[in-house]
């Protein structure tokens, strides 16, 4: 009986871990990607410059999450980094509200791999974004807190831009308040 266990868990422990998935789709292995590439500023995955102002310069992602609007990095006259995907874009409030739910439930409980380091899993309560609101905004938890999780943040937000709603990614290096959503 005993070796009965044994053997039925050997079989049981690669079913169990190949159906968490570490990476369950493409968006999770570009923020895979993303947060490897964070400890570098970008540098790897920054493409051509898009535009440039005194206090802004944002480049092209070479790094793209299937069915992005867009993927940018904006580098801010402070140093501090960013990492901005706009996944989905609409008029409706409804469409954008579930487009929102499905997007972040894509990512919890990502698994990213880091070089040198442990593991880390992206971690975040759902807020249910209201009409009335014009920004909702969930931060992810890295766990456990590692040196590199407690450098970085990442969020997910649904806002209001002029008559649209857009759900935006954001990998940055600065609390998720500090940083204004842009509009590029």
């Amino acid at each position: 009986m005993k070796n009965c266990l044994l053997y039925l868990s050997f079989l049981l422990i690669p079913i169990a871990n190949f159906a968490q998935g570490v990476f369950s789709n493409k968006t999770n292995q570009a923020i895979e990607t993303v947060l490897q590439d964070y400890g570098n500023q970008f540098g790897t995955i920054k493409g051509n410059l898009l535009h440039e102002n005194g206090q802004l310069s944002t480049y092209q992602s070479t790094v793209l999450i299937p069915g992005a609007i867009s993927c940018k990095i904006i580098m801010h006259s402070n140093q501090a980094v960013q990492w901005q995907a706009v996944l989905y874009s609409s008029n409706s409030f409804e469409e954008s509200r579930k487009r929102f739910k499905e997007l972040f439930s894509q990512i919890k409980n990502t698994i990213i791999r880091m070089e040198n380091d442990k593991p880390i899993i992206l971690n975040g309560r759902f807020e249910t974004p209201e009409p009335t609101n014009t920004h909702t905004i969930i931060p992810f938890d890295l766990l456990p807190a590692n040196r590199f999780a407690k450098k970085l943040q990442v969020s997910l937000a649904m806002q209001q831009q002029g008559g649209e709603w857009k759900i935006i990614l954001n990998v940055h290096d600065a609390p998720v308040n500090t940083f204004a959503l842009t509009n590029n």
